[in-house]
């Protein structure tokens, strides 16, 4: 846990800081305001070392959950690329990684806008934002049990009829390890676990009980995809 203590910048020049998480790793970091945000791995954030008067704003690539303290007064703002988050006071769990072509905004509680460059929306809670970074086109729908969207922040690894290319994602920015597909047709599989099983040995052995694909970790720690 990082904690940030400087004081409001009434009238200086903003100065900025800058904190990237690397894969394998996660960090929770609590602001001068009381804020927090909860950083998944492959995360960078770039942040103000002192708030300004009329609003407090951040920037973020990757994946992060938010506490936000409210402050009618003083806006938090989250920019994301082109895009932005606005917040009075509320959680909600933004996963936009470079790579990737959506962008994801879930809301669990409070109120926040989505700004895009083609439209605003307010999202609910409950209701997730899925953006699509090439077309500009975004859609809002209720989804079932939201709390599942930020369980990473509690170190559970958490799959729902996920396509094994999408696990191999996430477990790469988990663990920092390299996964080599030495059978395609593995990539036909999906994948519905949660588990809080901390090791990557012991995940990769829970996930062979779902399908017939086996993985295997090398001298190298990269992980072998192969079919049983």
């Amino acid at each position: 846990t990082i904690r940030l203590n400087s004081q409001v910048n009434l009238f200086g020049k903003t100065v900025y800081s800058e904190i990237y998480v690397p894969k394998g790793k996660q960090e929770h970091i609590i602001f001068q305001d009381g804020s927090e945000a909860y950083l998944n791995s492959d995360t960078r954030l770039r942040y103000p070392k002192k708030f300004g008067l009329s609003k407090r704003e951040i920037y973020l690539q990757g994946e992060g959950y938010f506490n936000i303290a409210s402050n009618k007064k003083r806006p938090f703002i989250v920019q994301i690329n082109n895009t932005d988050v606005t917040v009075l006071g509320t959680s909600f769990n933004v996963q936009a990684y470079k790579e990737d072509n959506e962008m994801k905004i879930l809301l669990d509680k409070g109120n926040i806008i989505f700004n895009t460059p083609l439209n605003s929306y307010q999202i609910l809670p409950g209701q997730q934002a899925v953006y699509d970074v090439l077309s500009g086109k975004c859609h809002i729908d209720y989804v079932d049990k939201p709390y599942e969207f930020s369980v990473w922040k509690d170190n559970i690894v958490l799959f729902r009829d996920t396509p094994l290319a999408d696990v191999i994602k996430t477990l790469n920015r988990r663990y920092n390890v390299d996964f080599l597909v030495q059978s395609p047709k593995a990539l036909t599989y999906s994948y519905t676990l949660t588990t809080n099983q901390t090791s990557l040995e012991n995940i990769v052995k829970e996930l062979e009980k779902i399908a017939p694909v086996k993985f295997s970790i090398n001298k190298s720690n990269n992980v072998i995809i192969s079919l049983k």
